[in-house]
């Protein structure tokens, strides 16, 4: 048996028998494939105040071949890379293997704290196996000042003579 391109859907055990002059043998056998990280949850656009914890996640699809990275990426109109090099006292990202019988999903949270302006811009996840590399969907978060936010809204004070 052979095939020219072998996708995802057709993984699984196959019998195969083998015909000879002076018999035949049969055994059964795993066909195993792998490929580059795919996602099936991206982050998506999110819009949040001035000074609030905005949590992003994006989630790998089940795979053979183990993520070796998972890493957020960043770009805004001043920077463009990866998450942990632009401000990580503030940004924490957790990335946690989730066992699926022979089959593994890799999935990460972005998490950051006291969010201001500068952090808006477009954020996604970037997954690397010995396969390849792949991107996520991008999602644009926007940061703003919130109208209610008490500092923000000027104070007037009235006094009788």
């Amino acid at each position: 048996m052979s095939r020219e391109a072998v996708t995802e859907d057709v993984a699984g055990s196959y019998y195969v028998n083998v015909n000879y002059n002076t018999g035949s043998t049969g055994k059964t056998v795993a066909l195993v494939v792998t490929g580059a990280p795919t996602f099936t949850i991206s982050p998506v656009p999110k819009s949040v105040a001035v000074g609030t914890t905005l949590t992003l996640t994006c989630k790998t699809g089940a795979a053979y071949a183990k993520v070796e990275s998972l890493v957020w990426q960043l770009s805004t109109s001043q920077y463009t890379g990866p998450v942990a090099d632009y401000k990580p006292t503030r940004f924490t990202a957790v990335k946690r293997e989730i066992p699926e019988g022979t089959l593994a999903v890799f999935e990460s949270t972005l998490v950051i704290t006291s969010s201001v302006e500068s952090d808006s811009g477009l954020y996604w996840c970037r997954g690397v196996n010995f396969m390849g590399v792949t991107e996520s969907n991008k999602a644009r978060v926007s940061v703003t000042a919130s109208s209610l936010d008490p500092t923000l809204v000027p104070s007037v004070t009235l006094t009788s003579h």
